[in-house]
């Protein structure tokens, strides 16, 4: 389709697919998402960005979902026979298709100078204006036709009716998709991290996620599930993001998640002034963590080593560092 062309859309043909219906209203507006996509994508009608397949990833970064999400609400659009898939394992919209052959036909046509196949205007020509009365039936039999030769409408009519082979199937209905678990965290908590964990980065997420090497929205419900609060998360993160440049927050902070969620919840619960003075978290628990892990909240103030550092020098030596 040539760039700024209109995307066909016929009311009419959407509300009349039984099997789009019968899809829950988010499917039916992810498939519009899709169709969105594949009115720009190259071949036309294909759910692919740039010559490539889109991933369940790219797609709910396009969308605004999570990965998840996508994965039930495609799967739930398949049942429905909403869409069909490639040789190649690509989804494309087969009116999309169609309609796109029949725009090329007719630009061929033009060109050529030959008749589109199976247009109005061609048939109009070969009849040459001219259209033949109807045949005129009388109890079911054509006159026109030949002697002896009955249409299907007279064997209709005069031949009972055989009964059906096979057992009329079933009426559809949509399949019943079971949550992803019981203990999934709402999606609006999963949006919540995942723009917090990018304004504190100050990374644009944008190449990242279309190329598929990171995986936010699926890292930020993993904490969820694994019992760590929304403001948990987005605490920890603050701590070690504010001054410092990331350019993978997410794999940076994937090895450092327990353990910041460990000192968030040890201030939270011992308040900043308690232990030995530095947060609830004895100086030496933080040194230990530190040469094991190079782990230290900013909230600690300057490293060991740097100048300004808050540990009092007799712990300093006491763990090797100083003089």
């Amino acid at each position: 389709m040539p760039p700024g062309k209109p995307m066909k859309f016929y009311p009419s043909e959407w509300r009349a697919d039984q099997g789009l219906r019968v899809c829950s209203l988010a499917a039916r507006g992810l498939w519009i998402e899709c169709m969105v996509i594949m009115h720009e994508a190259d071949p036309y009608g294909h759910l692919v960005v740039n010559g490539h397949p889109v991933t369940d990833i790219q797609l709910a970064t396009l969308t605004g979902t999570d990965p998840s999400t996508v994965q039930l609400l495609l799967r739930e659009l398949e049942t429905a026979g909403v869409y069909a898939v490639s040789r190649n394992k690509v989804i494309y919209s087969r009116s999309m298709t169609r309609d796109e052959r029949r725009r090329r036909d007719g630009e061929k046509a033009q060109k050529t100078g030959a008749k589109l196949p199976n247009s109005r205007r061609s048939q109009h020509v070969e009849n040459n204006g001219k259209n033949s009365p109807p045949p005129e039936v009388v109890g079911g039999v054509v006159i026109d036709s030949p002697p002896g030769v009955v249409e299907p409408l007279a064997t209709a009519l005069l031949s009972p009716p055989l009964p059906p082979l096979f057992p009329p199937a079933p009426p559809f209905s949509p399949p019943i998709i079971p949550p992803i678990s019981s203990q999934a965290p709402a999606l609006g908590s999963v949006g919540t991290v995942v723009e917090a964990v990018w304004a504190m980065s100050g990374v644009d997420p944008g190449p990242k996620r279309v190329r598929g090497y990171i995986d936010d929205f699926g890292k930020a419900r993993e904490w969820l599930e694994a019992g760590y609060g929304a403001d948990e998360i987005i605490a920890a993160a603050r701590s070690v993001l504010t001054s410092r440049k990331v350019n993978d927050p997410w794999s940076y902070l994937g090895k450092l998640m327990p353990d910041l969620i460990a000192a968030v919840r040890a201030e939270a619960s011992r308040g900043s002034a308690g232990g030995d003075g530095c947060g609830g978290v004895p100086w030496d628990q933080r040194l230990s963590r530190f040469k094991d892990s190079g782990f230290w909240l900013d909230s600690w103030g300057p490293k060991p080593g740097q100048a300004g550092c808050l540990v009092p020098v007799e712990i300093l030596r006491k763990h090797g560092f100083g003089g």
